[in-house]
């Protein structure tokens, strides 16, 4: 009876574990921002491991986990945030490192909670435990730890030159038009070759938000999109404060 018992508290500790999951976009918090106060009363520390959440109360530790390769970092929750509509969390820099997130400024992941809190919701109120079930996409690999190296998936065969026609700007790996947005500008060459190749070496080095700009007879390289020129700027300080790669903010519009 005792081992019945058991193995239904530990079943049910389990099934709310899974639900108290959910998906969407990760950020991390800008470098200017350290010893800023958190809403927890903490200052924030830069080279910590917190995050910002809305769903958990504060001390509460959560994985957040990449959706396209597994990697994962634990961190805890001590402010409140996002404030974009779509984010689910904003991570400490050293936490978005270990990820890395400081070379993509954005990426989609699943948190999970790792140990509930007993404090107060980071921004204000009272905890509700979720009641839907774990997230719909399969991630296998998420107990796996975290890589140094980018994934295959990460390494793209450069496309042929006639699959950009006319003025734009292009994903450099699948050529999806893009419209809007801002983006951080490395490099710049009259033949199209020389801009995949260099497109595909950043892709290989774990460089996931790769452009190519079209823009009279000139190929452009230009990492983003990113939703305003702050986080273009915040992204370009971080290339050259972290990997020694200079580039400058650029819009990206439709010509």
């Amino acid at each position: 009876m005792r081992f019945l018992f058991s193995t239904l508290c530990t079943a049910l500790f389990a099934f709310f574990l899974s639900a108290q999951t959910s998906v969407g976009i990760a950020s991390y918090y800008a470098p200017g921002l350290d010893g800023g106060k958190t809403s927890s009363g903490e200052r924030y520390k830069h080279d910590g491991f917190t995050a910002a959440n809305k769903e958990y109360p504060i001390g509460s530790i959560i994985r957040v986990i990449r959706a396209d390769d597994g990697r994962y970092v634990d961190v805890r929750v001590n402010d409140c945030g996002p404030h974009k509509d779509g984010r689910i969390v904003d991570l400490s820099g050293a936490a978005a490192e270990r990820i890395g997130l400081i070379r993509d400024g954005i990426t989609q992941v699943r948190v999970e909670l790792v140990t509930l809190g007993k404090g107060r919701l980071a921004c204000g109120g009272e905890y509700v435990p979720a009641t839907r079930g774990p997230a719909s996409y399969d991630n296998t690999a998420a107990r796996s730890p975290a890589r140094a190296t980018a994934p295959e998936s990460a390494t793209p065969q450069p496309a042929s030159p006639s699959s950009i026609e006319g003025q734009g700007t292009f994903r450099a790996d699948a050529l999806r038009p893009i419209s809007e947005g801002f983006g951080v500008q490395v490099g710049s060459y009259r033949v199209y070759d020389n801009a995949t190749r260099v497109a595909s070496d950043l892709q290989s080095k774990g460089y996931s938000k790769v452009l190519i700009r079209l823009r009279g007879n000139v190929h452009q390289v230009v990492l983003g999109p990113f939703e305003s020129r702050e986080a273009a700027a915040v992204y370009r300080d971080n290339l050259l404060r972290k990997y020694k790669l200079r580039g400058f903010v650029t819009p990206i519009t439709q010509e």
